[in-house]
């Protein structure tokens, strides 16, 4: 306590924060120990170092934050992006003991603590070079959505085992996120549009439903 009070009062001589800055260096402060939390635990670090881990990547991301905020600003499509980006960095990030084998209830936790952190400090720094709108952010959600459905689906078809179809869910639902990013900006949606779209998904899940039936065998067997 007595070095936080310390370092902090000389920090504000040296610099200049607001209130929102403050807040900013925060939240990437609660990033970072959920990044430092679940990457100890998914790496089976305990103890002291597992301290060692929470205090560097705390540290690491306030100061991240702090030095970020002195030029970073967020309207309201900005904090649903970094809102966004964080779900799915947790979904994500529970995905990750899974790809290599590790499916218990510890392992998944902390996947979803790196992941949730992660995908919080992605999407603030994402919000400070994209220009998205809140039908964009959508978008982007919508792509990551359908990543994972796809992935999903596939992975069943073809009969993956457990870690194979979480590295699918992976490849697919990041995939697409990332396509969604890079085109959500210059993409419009207007209400034909969105008709053709929902029209899309109600064929896709039709057929989709139906496609496995052109290879299974009489016997209700999958050749």
């Amino acid at each position: 306590a007595a070095v936080g009070l310390a370092s902090s009062m000389m920090l504000s001589q040296w610099a200049t924060f607001s209130g929102g800055d403050v807040l900013e260096g925060s939240v990437f402060l609660g990033a970072g120990d959920l990044i430092g939390s679940g990457m100890a635990t998914l790496v089976n670090v305990h103890g002291d170092d597992r301290a060692w881990v929470l205090e560097g990547a705390g540290f690491a991301a306030l100061a991240g934050g702090l030095a970020l905020s002195r030029w970073s600003t967020y309207q309201g499509s900005d904090i649903g992006l970094t809102a966004t980006m964080m779900a799915i960095g947790a979904v994500h990030g529970s995905f990750l003991p899974g790809a290599w084998g590790e499916d218990d209830r510890d392992h998944v936790w902390a996947g979803t603590q790196a992941g949730a952190g992660a995908g919080l400090i992605a999407g603030a720094l994402l919000s400070q070079v994209v220009d998205l709108e809140g039908l964009d952010v959508l978008e982007v959600a919508m792509m990551a959505a359908a990543g994972d459905s796809i992935a999903f689906g596939i992975s069943q078809w073809a009969i993956f085992d457990d870690p194979s179809t979480f590295r699918a869910l992976e490849i697919g639902g990041l995939g697409l996120t990332t396509i969604g990013l890079l085109t959500s900006p210059s993409s419009t949606f207007d209400g034909p549009d969105r008709l053709l779209v929902l029209h899309g998904a109600l064929y896709g899940t039709l057929l989709g439903g139906l496609a496995p039936a052109l290879w299974q065998s009489d016997d209700g067997r999958f050749d």
